[in-house]
Order: structure tokens, then C-alpha cells, then sequence
């Protein structure tokens, strides 16, 4: 989960070095939270810089709305499906509940057999 009350370089920075980190694992990767980026605004620079943050780690925005603006986001791997979002309106604050399903069943695995042919004379 993450909060950013001022979106600045060192923001950009440090959240790349956590997206770099987390390409090494091989587990589902959700990222939640309050961006405070109108990522709505195609031309904002900072959505332009948060667009090509997301597209450069393979990541997919699963858009949130609060007042109008997308600032509440749900972020995964391209390959996590999310099977539904939920945004719930505001109660105890400004911010919404955001329900979300995704799917974290692992691949298949698939075995492979191959012929085996032994070779006479090798111990």
C-alpha cells in the first residue's frame, strides 16, 4: 500500500527502485493506493510519468475514481488478472473502500516426458 502526498522526482525515484525490487520476486505483485496524480489527465506530466513507470515494469492500472478524478488506483502485473473492482462511496472520510478480486491461482504446470533411449557401455 502507498500514500503520496506530494508527488515529486524523488517519489518517481523511489518507486521505481521498489518496482525494480519487485520484478525479482516471482509472487503475485498488487500495489494500492493514493497516488495523489490525476492520472485521468492524459497530458499531466505527472501521469505521463506515472503512465511510462507502469508501462516500463509491465504493470496495469486498474482505474478508481474519487471526486471525479482517477487518484485511488489498483496496480498489477500484466499477466494478474483482476476479476472485478468495487469502489464503495466515501463514509468515514474522503476515501472509498476499494474491493478488489484477483485471481492468484499459479500457472500450470505442464511435465513433459521424453523418450529416455539408453546408450550401452556408459556407466
Amino acid at each position: 500500500m502507498m500514500y503520496s502526498a506530494d508527488v515529486t522526482n524523488a517519489f518517481f525515484e523511489e518507486l521505481s527502485d521498489i518496482l525494480e525490487l519487485s520484478a525479482t520476486y516471482a509472487c503475485p505483485f498488487i500495489l494500492l493506493g493514493d497516488i495523489n496524480i490525476h492520472t485521468d489527465i492524459a497530458e499531466n506530466g505527472n501521469t505521463i510519468k506515472w503512465q511510462s513507470l507502469l508501462q516500463s515494469h509491465g504493470l496495469v492500472q486498474h482505474v478508481t475514481h474519487r471526486a471525479g478524478y482517477a487518484v485511488d488506483v489498483v496496480v498489477t502485473r500484466s499477466d494478474c488478472p483482476v476479476t472485478s473492482v468495487h469502489v464503495l462511496p466515501p463514509s468515514l472520510s474522503d476515501h472509498s473502500l476499494i474491493s478488489v478480486n484477483v485471481n492468484l491461482q499459479p500457472a500450470a504446470i505442464v511435465n513433459q516426458r521424453r523418450p529416455y533411449v539408453g546408450v550401452s557401455g556408459v556407466p
